[in-house]
């Protein structure tokens, strides 16, 4: 599974979001991070701290959310995958996406 995450400006909550994302206990989830603004670097820097195996991407901030989510599937190679698409202000349980 490939959680897919876009990243817009993202407040003081976003370590919070890392975290519980990190967090998960789905097996083998695979983190895709796509940033349409980080205009100070922080949110790409938090990324690499708490989830250094994540892959960070941007993308067209003109483009909006929806837009965004979709590019997922020109970025992640295959047709049977299973995404979690989501904003960057979740903070899930732990068991959230086994669940």
């Amino acid at each position: 599974m490939v959680g897919v995450v876009v990243v817009h400006e993202p407040g003081a909550w976003f370590v919070e979001t890392l975290g519980a994302l990190r967090a998960q206990n789905y097996p083998d989830l695979r983190w895709l991070f796509l940033i349409s603004s980080d205009p100070d670097g922080s949110a790409a820097a938090s990324i690499s701290e708490i989830l250094p195996d994540a892959l960070v991407r941007p993308v067209d901030p003109v483009n909006g959310f929806a837009a965004s989510a979709n590019s997922v599937l020109d970025l992640v190679a295959g047709d049977n995958g299973l995404f979690l698409v989501c904003h960057d202000d979740i903070a899930p349980d732990p068991g959230a996406v086994s669940l």
